[in-house]
Formats: structure tokens, C-alpha cells, sequence
């Protein structure tokens, strides 16, 4: 994949041009959208590397003449001495075969543990031979200290028409033969384009499928099925997913949609009250 290919290539240019200059500070990227695709981009384009892997015992990274990819999610608290010790370990050699910065990436940083944080801190305020890049979807929950070593770049939210134009041009580049109705309710229940992406290629989330089914049944213009709402109802009850997850997908479709402002208004507050009756109650879902 190249940056032109990014749906937020204008913000990877951006981050390009900061990493041209060999002097640059830490970073950290945040935002709802980040992705370790983006970042990995910009740097294999910018040094035109290839990627390695490298397995260890108790951790897991992957690696290359550049950088050092780590996702926080994998790194537990039984393990922080062995990650400390490895990004330690990067952090005193210097890069003499490219005669550059090595770069550590942290990926998922809003999961990371206290205890791990506040080692890393240290290992961050004394490195002058290797570049933190940090990705998180929470600044706020980021360490001031680390914070006050870092440029920090906000990465918005792609809006519906990024979207949309981004997801079409995939599919036609792709020659993927996809209905246009189907495309639009991706494209409007979905905020994250590479969630849109698997979708399109397949892949079957199930928060989209329960999503699927609610739209087609709420949308049929005669009376409902109570045979399949009742079956709904009971799919989205036995299931594992994150329901709030589910009615904010119903909630961006309409608001989205072409109906009044007072019809949207009445769709909110119910879903509100759905939210909040769901634990006792799996029925008032629909």
C-alpha cells in the first residue's frame, strides 16, 4: 500500500514531511481512527523498507532495519520486566547500518498498564537515539510527562463523504460487484473505514449483520414480523457484542438519513431510553 491509497493520506503526507527532518521530536497520533496500517505506511514509503518479523519468547513484535512495532494489547502486566528490558535494550544501540533513529511504535497506547507506562516514561525522557511513535484513541489518558516530550498530532474522524468516496473508488479499483444499497448502509452504520473495508471484502462482522437485519426490518413499509422480530430480539439477547456498540450504528443511520429533524429528535431520545432499559429488558432493543 502506498499513501496516496490512505483514505487520510492528506494528514500521512503531513506526518511524511515531519519525519524528513531527522531532528523531529517523539510522536504521538491520535484519534478514532488510527490504525497501525497508517503509520507503517508512511514509514515503508518514506525509507523504503521490508518487513521482518522476529518472535520472542513472551512477547511479540515485528521488526526491521527501521523500526520496532509493539502492540500494547499483547504486552500483560506478568510480562512489563520483559518488554522494558527490550525496548531498553533499542533504546541504547544506535542504528549504524542506515545511520538513522531506530523508531519504536507503540500501538494501542489507551490500553497500556499504569506500572508499564510510568517505566516507560523513563526510557522515553532519557533516548536520544531512537523515535517513540505513539498511537492511541485517547489522548487524555496519556502521562503529561510523556506527553510534554512528544509532538502530538490529532487525526480527525473521516466524515461521510470521505467515506464514501474512499470505499467506492476501493470497490471499483477492486472490481468487487457489490449492491449500491448495500455499499450505502456500510458506508452510513460504520465510522471506521477499514471495518467498511473487510465488510466490502467479505468479512462478516457481527455487529453489522444484527445491524443489517434491524434496518431491513425497521425499514419494511408494511406491518412488522413479529416471527422474525421476536427471533431478533433473541439474536441480539444470546449474543456477545457490545450493545452500545449496535444502537449507536442504528443511530448514525438515521441521523444520516433523509428523515425531519423531528423524526431524528425522537429516534435519539428513544434510543436513549433504550440504552438504558436494555440490561433488564432485551425486547425494548427493538
Amino acid at each position: 500500500m502506498r499513501i496516496v491509497d490512505l483514505y487520510n493520506y492528506k494528514y500521512a503526507y503531513m506526518i511524511y514531511k515531519i519525519l524528513l527532518n531527522e531532528n523531529h521530536p517523539n510522536i504521538i497520533i491520535y484519534g478514532k481512527d488510527i490504525s497501525k496500517d497508517f503509520i507503517l505506511t508512511i514509514l515503508e514509503e518514506l525509507f523504503c523498507i521490508k518487513k521482518k518479523v522476529i518472535y520472542n519468547e513472551e512477547i511479540y513484535y515485528e521488526y526491521n532495519d527501521i523500526f520496532y512495532y509493539f502492540d500494547i494489547r499483547k504486552i500483560k502486566l506478568d510480562i512489563k520486566n520483559t518488554f522494558i528490558n527490550t525496548i531498553q535494550k533499542i533504546t541504547k544501540t544506535y542504528n549504524y547500518y542506515t545511520n538513522k533513529n531506530n523508531y519504536i511504535i507503540i500501538d494501542n497506547f489507551n490500553k497500556i498498564n499504569p506500572i508499564i507506562e510510568n517505566k516507560l516514561k523513563v526510557l522515553i525522557e532519557k533516548s536520544y537515539t531512537t523515535k517513540f511513535i505513539i498511537l492511541t484513541s485517547s489522548f487524555d489518558k496519556i502521562l503529561e510527562a510523556i506527553k510534554s516530550r512528544c509532538l502530538c498530532l490529532r487525526l480527525p474522524i473521516n466524515n461521510i463523504i470521505d467515506r464514501e468516496l474512499y470505499v467506492k473508488k476501493y470497490i471499483r479499483d477492486n472490481d468487487i460487484n457489490i449492491d449500491q444499497k448495500k455499499i450505502k448502509i456500510f458506508i452510513e452504520g460504520n465510522n471506521n473505514i477499514d471495518t467498511i473495508i473487510k465488510i466490502v471484502n467479505g468479512f462478516k462482522d457481527p455487529i453489522q449483520e444484527l445491524f443489517l437485519k434491524i434496518i431491513k426490518l425497521l425499514n419494511k413499509k408494511l406491518n412488522k414480523n413479529l416471527k422474525d422480530l421476536k427471533e431478533l430480539s433473541y439474536n441480539i439477547k444470546i449474543s456477545v457484542i457490545e450493545v452500545t456498540e449496535l444502537l449507536k450504528k442504528i443511530v448514525n443511520y438515521y441521523i444520516s438519513s433523509n428523515l425531519s429533524f423531528e423524526k431524528k429528535k425522537k429516534i435519539i431520545k428513544f434510543i436513549k431510553v433504550i440504552n438504558y432499559l436494555k440490561k433488564n429488558n432485551y425486547k425494548n432493543i427493538i
